[in-house]
């Protein structure tokens, strides 16, 4: 990268360079930049995929990014009309860095130039121009422009809930599988899933989709998705061959699902529960954040069910660490005990969300499910068995 602060004449081929695309504002434009660059990780699978590539025709500059199991695409509105349609590839990572230096509040100008028989892109913007040499757009990869099948046109409320099921999938990368949120059609609506194998959480959103529709989708690029619908509005959900595709305003994102049988989780799920217990989600909260400070990460914390009152132990019965209580409305027994991860108990609270939460058992050792006050949204929990016997 050549930085300049006056027109490069010297070395210049005949022809004259040419205006790709005036006026674009900064800001929009490093917005865009951060939206296409998501996803696509910095190990590019061929050289040109280091790069962006920037189309402009007419009113419109897109642009794109791929390693070939994401697409995204940005399309930016220009202040003129008429420019001719152009494409170049430039490095993404130093075209998003000269995008932030020149700051936000600039209008960049960019232009197409030859010099000693190569073709740069120069930057100009702010009083400071840079300029890039520029990759063959023939090299960039043609995405099949296949029919998509549309599923659903849904709301940002809905796509931050898909997202929320992201919650309880693993982090482990080399499972991607339970890496991923189960995006599927139950009783005509669109459920999302995840499970790390501990615990499951399930939100139906009540949206329509078409019978039969199930895809494995990533949990970073529902979360990439979630946030772009939050600024963006409504996301369409179509999708093609292997590939899953999020339309967000002026953003598109096509990801390749994940190839596999889905664990058979659904039948975690208890018929009925005759236990049931009623407690304030953030006293809960704050109690369990306290008996964490003064335990080894991810000790089991038992909770002892009485009729008005549940006891918070941390540690072991014979060296206690921390002791806690929180009134509670315990229905269905006397008494209950479950022994859970105090952290993986912490996210399903945050999930189900509202002021109080129930906690809906069945015998002991069986799977606790909580509700709270997100509607159509339960997570489950599989108890800890306790070296001391307690469950």
């Amino acid at each position: 990268m050549t930085t300049v602060t006056e027109p490069v004449g010297v070395g210049e081929d005949a022809h004259a360079p040419h205006t790709f695309v005036a006026g674009v504002d900064s800001k929009a434009l490093a917005e865009a930049l951060t939206d296409v660059n998501a996803l696509i990780g910095r190990r590019p699978p061929v050289p040109i995929l280091a790069g962006v590539r920037l189309d402009v025709e007419g009113d419109q500059l897109t642009l794109r990014r791929t390693n070939y199991d994401v697409v995204n695409t940005a399309t930016l509105q220009l202040p003129q009309v008429g420019h001719p349609a152009r494409s170049t590839v430039v490095s993404a990572s130093a075209f998003a860095a000269i995008v932030r230096a020149i700051g936000p509040g600039a209008s960049i100008i960019l232009t197409l130039l030859h010099r000693s028989g190569r073709e740069f892109l120069r930057i100009a913007g702010d009083g400071v121009t840079y300029q890039l040499i520029t990759m063959d757009a023939g090299d960039w990869p043609a995405i099949p422009a296949d029919e998509v099948q549309h599923i659903a046109t849904v709301s940002a409320d809905d796509v931050q809930a898909l997202a929320l099921a992201g919650t309880a999938a693993t982090s482990d990368f080399t499972l991607p599988i339970i890496h991923a949120v189960r995006l599927t059609e139950r009783q005509g609506s669109l459920v999302a899933a995840a499970t790390d194998r501990f615990r499951l959480l399930d939100v139906n959103t009540l949206h329509p989709v078409p019978a039969g529709f199930q895809a494995l989708v990533p949990t970073d690029a529902l979360e990439h998705i979630a946030r772009l619908a939050k600024r963006e509005g409504e996301v369409t959900i179509s999708t093609v061959d292997e590939f899953i595709v999020f339309v967000v305003g002026s953003r598109s994102c096509r990801v390749k699902c994940v190839d596999g049988e889905y664990p058979k989780v659904d039948s975690l799920w208890p018929p009925e529960s005759p236990i049931a217990a009623t407690v304030d989600r953030g006293d809960l909260a704050r109690a369990l954040r306290r008996l964490m400070v003064a335990t080894p990460r991810n000790t089991p914390v038992e909770l002892a069910f009485g009729r008005n009152v549940v006891v918070l132990i941390a540690g072991d019965k014979t060296d206690l660490d921390a002791t806690t209580t929180v009134a509670t409305t315990l229905t269905g027994a006397e008494a209950f005990d479950a022994a859970l991860n105090p952290q993986f108990l912490l996210d399903g609270l945050d999930a189900v969300g509202g002021d109080r939460v129930t906690f809906a058992f069945t015998v002991p050792y069986r799977p606790v499910v909580i509700t709270g006050g997100r509607p159509n949204t339960r997570y489950l929990q599989m108890p800890v068995r306790r070296a001391n016997g307690s469950h």
